[in-house]
């Protein structure tokens, strides 16, 4: 059996170096740092989001049940069984000058239609946003919403440090610092 001979060649760097080891590991080292102190967050806000997020549920329910909420759907459910009333009228007159052959009484009930739409939209969605401005401004929702974000707030920190520290190290090894 002939034995073959590997040669083995190194290419030139040319204009480039070899990344430094100290400032690789300096990135390695900042990067295990910030990722354990994730492992470390994670541990200790695991609960605490799990907490507060069946905090943010259970004071969304008590907010919808909340005397101010049922005042603010019941005007919602008023503005909304009037546009229904309304556009149906208007169908209706549309209907009727369509059957009479009335063109002047069908393009007025069309423009009628139109306006209502218009008016009942912007209607039915200011009672839509005052449901929600009602639910959302429930004190204990807010609370437990704010607590949440807290928590959060510092694994994204985490996670971001993280990133971070990443694209550092890339760029100590690609530059060859």
């Amino acid at each position: 059996m002939p034995r073959m001979k590997t040669l083995l060649g190194l290419e030139q760097l040319g204009d480039r170096t070899l990344p430094s080891a100290t400032a690789v590991a300096a990135d390695l080292a900042q990067l295990s740092s910030h990722t354990q102190q994730l492992q470390t967050d994670v541990a200790t806000l695991g609960a605490t989001i799990q907490a507060d997020t069946q905090a943010v549920h259970t004071a969304l329910r008590t907010a919808r049940s909340s005397p101010a909420v049922l005042a603010v759907l019941r005007q919602a459910r008023n503005d909304a069984g009037i546009a229904r009333a309304t556009i149906a009228g208007d169908q209706a007159a549309i209907a009727a000058a369509t059957a009479a052959g009335d063109t002047v009484a069908l393009a007025a009930a069309q423009a009628k239609l139109r306006a209502d739409s218009v008016a009942l939209r912007a209607t039915l969605q200011a009672s839509a946003a005052a449901v929600t401005a009602a639910i959302n401004t429930n004190p204990a929702l807010v609370s437990a919403r704010a607590s949440l974000a807290a928590a959060e707030a510092q694994l994204a920190a985490d996670r971001a440090a993280i990133q971070a520290d990443i694209a550092r190290l890339r760029v100590d090894v690609q530059s060859g610092v």
